[in-house]
């Protein structure tokens, strides 16, 4: 069985620059939703449904190489025991507070007529430096694979 930690590279903006972080997203919060009639250009109107979110997440500190996605663990398990445990399989990140910063950014998917969602994401995300990678079932606390992972490794 192999399980894929998800890794995206986040854009912030620092020192008047911007700069993309690896990523992984923790918890999202809906902290808002309401509808309102939007028009275009044209003068068409749609209902648009709004939506603010709050994401929290980590910033691993010192990647530089990784692809989204690139964190994969894979160890043995018959077919049986893969689809039993892959509803409760998780990752546990081991890790330690880079220098105590948070970091935060934003996104918004603006509604069009076709597609009348209006997203607002309010993205916050604590930096911190990966010591140690854990698969486990959530169930029994049953380790399967654990993996020693430092930034300065890759």
């Amino acid at each position: 069985m192999t399980a894929t930690l998800n890794l995206e590279r986040t854009p912030f903006i620092e020192d008047r620059a911007i700069k993309a972080y690896y990523t992984t997203d923790l918890k999202n919060v809906v902290r808002s939703r309401r509808e309102y009639v939007g028009t275009n250009g044209f003068g068409a109107k749609a209902t648009i449904s709004e939506t603010g979110i709050d994401r929290y997440g980590i910033i691993f500190a010192g990647l530089k190489t990784f692809r989204v996605g690139d964190v994969s663990l894979s160890f043995p398990l018959s077919a049986e025991q893969a689809k039993d445990l892959k509803p409760n399989l998780r990752f546990g990140i081991i890790c330690g507070v880079a220098d105590g910063r948070t970091m935060y950014s934003a996104d918004r998917l603006e509604p069009t007529i076709s597609n009348p969602h209006d997203t607002i994401i309010g993205k916050h995300y604590l930096v911190v430096l990966p010591e140690q990678l854990v698969v486990f079932d959530e169930r029994t606390g049953n380790l399967f694979k654990t993996v020693m992972w430092r930034a300065t490794d890759h």
